[in-house]
């Protein structure tokens, strides 16, 4: 979630985040306004390495895309101020040959792919295609399934492609 301008930008985690709490999303909305202060937590370890492992993981998959297939790369915005450009970058992208594009983005004025959750990856496929979630058939939590339909939802608009948002796959 971000300001731009006036308005404020929410992404498929912000969704996912109010699932969960609604208050903790009400409440850095506030902070965002600079209505409140949000509070200070200690770093939390587990999830730096957590983070680590997965930034390794995409690293890895990227590299064996662009073995196979024609990749794009869309460079992730420096300030929330950029989505409307990257979103720009991503259209083009779609209309190229390439077979992937790399952290697509999507902006409508309200909801945005970043800067928290862009596509992971974004192949060529055709749109007769149902949303669907790993997470989904794991447990019956509605988080990844939020994440997922607001994720299509955003990718609608790009021209015969599939989604690959973190772990949740748009088919």
């Amino acid at each position: 979630m971000f300001l731009l301008g006036p308005t404020v930008v929410y992404s498929a985690s912000d969704l996912t985040a109010a699932a969960t709490c609604e208050w903790a999303t009400m409440h850095r909305v506030g902070a965002k306004l600079g209505r409140v202060e949000l509070s200070k937590f200690e770093a939390d370890d587990m999830l730096a390495r957590t983070a680590k492992l997965g930034d390794a993981h995409e690293l890895r998959v990227l590299a064996d895309l662009k073995a196979t297939r024609d990749v794009v790369e869309i460079a992730r915005p420096e300030n929330p101020t950029e989505v409307e450009e990257v979103a720009r970058q991503t259209s083009v992208a779609f209309q190229s040959e390439a077979g992937v594009v790399y952290q697509a983005d999507f902006f409508d004025g309200r909801f945005s792919g970043t800067p928290t959750s862009s596509c992971d990856r974004m192949t060529a496929a055709t749109r007769s295609t149902t949303p669907s979630s790993p997470g989904t058939r794991r447990s019956p939590r509605c988080c990844s399934s939020r994440r997922t339909a607001s994720n299509c939802n955003a990718s609608a608009s790009a021209p015969a492609s599939g989604c690959t948002c973190g772990s949740a796959t748009c088919r």
